[in-house]
């Protein structure tokens, strides 16, 4: 049986990374206009250089706030219109957070994203180890397939630049291109270091969570705690949570009736009301901005 081909996409964002207003300029410009891209890149009727058009298209899609269709142009997804309707202007707490896990989840279209979150294991490392790490991982996931190691590498950089910036770094210095992710702060530069850090509990929403364990646990109405931990596109993962953390998150959401937690076989389970499909992952979604 023929094994299916990995699709993987690095270094889509003809060199920069996402600024502060890009994603809602975006937004608004295909709202208005589902071919906005189809002139001069979008340069025009975003007001920047057409590699930067170029760039914005990228993170629309790899944000998965938008999608391109076959002689209907780019359209909002559910996730994007939702955005347009209800914060415009992303100024809400979770937001930052939604995009965040929308984007690291996105396999296809940010795979060094991906790889970085979910694969690398190091709390602390200097540029050229992430590099390195980065480069393995890239290879582990491609399964043979050709790729440059410079662009890895430059992904790396792109990765550092959006969630570290600070003027120490030799990207990132200006005001105008810093990235909002800084403000996560789930990472900072430690002297020549990077370390990757658990959220502060005042900034990491527990519904933003608990989106996430919705998403992991599409298809059924359970997860192990393991998994919430150190499974794929997990809070673990995702949010360089330790289990502590993630426990007290538990605790808040089975305090609020969203799920229970429950020692099942001599495993720590977490168990849903229901089975979680696609419209309850929407739903919810619609939920955190209607309250």
């Amino acid at each position: 049986m023929t094994q299916s081909k990995i699709i993987f996409k690095i270094k889509g964002y003809e060199n920069f990374t996402v600024r502060e207003g890009w994603l809602q300029k975006g937004i608004r410009a295909v709202q208005s206009d589902p071919f906005v891209f189809a002139e001069h890149a979008g340069a025009d009727a975003l007001g920047v250089g057409i590699n930067m058009a170029k760039s914005i298209r990228y993170w629309l899609k790899a944000f998965q706030l938008t999608t391109e269709l076959p002689r209907k142009g780019m359209m909002l997804t559910d996730f994007g219109n939702l955005l347009f309707q209800k914060d415009p202007y992303m100024e809400l707490p979770a937001t930052l957070w939604l995009l965040h896990s929308m984007l690291v989840r996105n396999r296809e279209l940010a795979t060094s994203w991906y790889l970085f979150f979910n694969c690398m294991q190091a709390n602390q490392m200097e540029q050229e180890e992430a590099e390195e790490a980065l480069l393995y991982e890239m290879g582990r996931y491609t399964q043979g397939q050709v790729f440059s190691s410079k662009t890895v590498k430059d992904d790396c950089s792109a990765i550092l630049h959006m969630y570290v910036g600070g003027k120490e770094r030799e990207y990132g210095s200006k005001d105008e291109e810093r990235s909002p992710f800084v403000d996560l702060g789930l990472m900072e530069l430690e002297g020549k270091r990077i370390a990757c850090n658990a959220p502060s509990v005042e900034i990491l929403p527990v519904l933003a969570v608990y989106d996430v364990l919705l998403r992991q646990a599409e298809g059924t109405n359970h997860l192990l705690l393991d998994q919430a931990m150190e499974g794929i596109n997990s809070p673990g993962k995702l949010f360089f949570m330790n289990r502590v953390m993630l426990y007290d998150y538990l605790l808040t959401m089975q305090n609020r009736q969203l799920l229970t937690i429950n020692r099942t076989a001599g495993l720590d389970m977490i168990y849903f009301p229901t089975v979680v499909t696609k419209k309850m992952e929407q739903i919810f979604l619609q939920m955190i901005y209607d309250r």
